[in-house]
């Protein structure tokens, strides 16, 4: 089956074998992998081939060509520059002539910015002109990186919108089947995407107004008032409209759920929403029934009450696998780490994972994690060379091929995308990043987030990610690792910063802080980076690791005193 394989990625079998051969990749998961794996070595095959057609002597005569047309195009600059002098009294005659006549701007492109949260997360994000937006769990925005006449979002799943109060600029929210106008107020949208859903909108505080087609096949526009939520079918267009009580409107944005009374066909669809899980009732009489009361992390919250102080510290170490397995065995059993590094046995995993769950005094899991950067079992090219492809789609499905892979044998943390900006070649990590350029580094490694996690960390193909190294790294003086580096705060922000947002904007899981100090301040101890920035203004809720003995490495920066 091997051979036919090969010659189905080459297009080199008829019909009917492809046909057999397809019928064989979807009999099985197994099967599925097989074929995943034989179809990258096909195409890192091609690959090669199309760089050994490569004639670098003509690649070098065509540089050589060009440099020389450079020096002739300086000499025609200085020429054009004088007789543009004599030119210009003629231009400005002509301007006169035309000062009446509309001018025609071309339409410059728009920037965006994608923002998704993973199951069982919520994401706060504050837009471009204030407006704050909590997402939850498995929801998705689109928003551009600045306002211009509208404030235009899109918007996939459930979000909480308080928006900035502007009379002359409309705030305006597209969904798959309405849309929501305002100009400053508070309200819900429910907008999942799941067969048989209708989309919601309640108001909070303040008025919107309603777009969308009726099943009249006329579009309607409804004006809402406090208390009251708009319901569309997007497939029938049915819409109705009606009071309702909005306590729990939006109590998820605080890690909750409040039932007032509430039918017990809403409060399933509130637990849906928040962690992404579907329900099929077998009786239908519980529809009979409403609800009322909190629904909080009690067992969290319950289960750290319980903890030690000494049981709180294990939770945050996380230690290397390649030594003695008994001693790790006994440190597991006494709680004192929660996550081991380099361990890719998945009997061994497994026994160890059965002894945290059974035996530590939390029963809380491990979590094995490994640094996975350009692949796994199957080997890709270094995440420089993949930034070379400009490939964003083939790098991210190259990087969930690399998360079927690793959680395979147990891997649920990969210690990447790694996005810093290199641009001293002395730096010996150039080849483990995707190069000098901002935008690009954001955009590829948001790709691998999205590749690693898959749709859902709850799924057990998913690997989190871990955006690193945070930040400034690859600005080393001297391009020597660990060294130093003096960024000013604007290049910072336009530089170095914008390709870990991309990553916190896509539902990264972690964030690793990086060994270097920026002005004396290491990242690892700076408050303004980790806390102001990280959490308050970019809102991330994720898990922050440090770099390999980076804490302990405050001491010899002169931050901490002691261990």
């Amino acid at each position: 089956m091997e051979t036919k394989l090969f010659q189905y990625f080459n297009n080199a079998l008829s019909e009917q074998e492809n046909a057999e051969v397809e019928a064989w990749i979807n009999s099985s998961e197994e099967n599925l992998k097989i074929a995943q794996k034989l179809y990258w070595l096909c195409y890192a095959n091609d690959t090669l081939k199309v760089m050994q057609s490569v004639d670098t002597k003509t690649a070098l005569r065509k540089v050589q060509s060009r440099i020389a047309a450079s020096r002739r195009r300086v000499i025609w600059n200085r020429v054009s520059h004088i007789a543009a002098m004599l030119f210009i009294p003629v231009v400005a005659i002509a301007l006169w002539s035309m000062r009446n006549e509309p001018i025609v701007h071309e339409e410059e492109s728009v920037q965006y910015v994608e923002m998704r949260t993973t199951s069982g997360m919520v994401s706060c994000v504050t837009l471009p002109d204030s407006s704050k937006v909590w997402l939850n769990s498995n929801s998705y925005l689109k928003y551009p990186v600045r306002f211009e006449d509208e404030r235009c979002v899109e918007l996939v799943g459930e979000g909480y919108f308080d928006v900035t109060k502007d009379a002359e600029h409309k705030f305006i929210v597209k969904t798959n089947a309405m849309t929501v106008e305002v100009l400053g107020t508070e309200f819900n949208v429910d907008a999942y995407d799941r067969s048989g859903r209708d989309i919601r909108t309640t108001l909070v505080k303040g008025s919107i107004n309603m777009t969308f087609d009726g099943d009249d096949n006329r579009e309607h526009m409804v004006a809402v008032c406090p208390g009251q939520r708009v319901s569309v079918d997007p497939v029938s267009h049915k819409w109705n409209i009606k009071r309702v009580d909005t306590t729990g409107t939006a109590s998820w944005k605080e890690g909750c759920m409040i039932f007032n009374k509430t039918p017990f066909s809403e409060a399933l669809r509130m637990i849906e929403n928040r962690f992404n899980v579907e329900f099929v009732v077998k009786n239908h009489n519980y529809y009979e029934h409403n609800f009322t009361g909190m629904f909080t992390d009690q067992r969290v919250e319950e289960l750290l009450g319980k903890m030690t102080i000494e049981d709180k510290i294990g939770q945050l170490n996380q230690m290397d696998g390649r030594r003695d397995l008994e001693q790790i065995k006994k440190e597991v059993r006494e709680g004192t780490l929660t996550s081991i590094m380099n361990i890719v046995d998945p009997a061994v995993t497994n026994e160890l994972q059965r002894i945290a769950i059974e035996e530590s005094p939390a029963g809380i899991p491990l979590l094995f994690a490994r640094d996975v950067v350009h692949g796994f079992n199957t080997v890709l090219p270094i995440p420089l060379g993949m930034a070379a492809s400009w490939d964003e789609a083939l790098i991210e499905a190259a990087a969930r091929n690399t998360a079927l892979e690793a959680t395979e044998r147990g891997i649920r943390w990969a210690f990447a995308p790694m996005m810093d900006i290199a641009r001293d070649a002395r730096w010996g990590r150039i080849a483990e990043s995707f190069g000098e350029d901002t935008y690009m580094s954001g955009v590829l490694a948001a790709a691998v987030v999205r590749g690693y996690q898959g749709s859902s960390l709850a799924d057990q193909t998913s690997m989190a990610a871990c955006a690193k190294h945070f930040v400034g790294y690859g600005d080393a003086e001297g391009g020597r690792d660990y060294n130093t580096t003096s960024i000013p705060p604007r290049t910072l922000r336009d530089v170095y910063l914008p390709p870990f947002k991309a990553c916190v904007d896509n539902g990264c899981a972690s964030i690793m802080t990086s060994f270097n100090d920026n002005d004396g301040l290491p990242s690892t101890g700076n408050r303004w980076l980790l806390t102001e920035l990280l959490r308050e203004q970019w809102g991330f809720e994720g898990v922050v690791v440090s770099d390999w003995g980076s804490v302990a490495g405050l001491i010899p920066h002169g931050v901490a005193a002691a261990k």
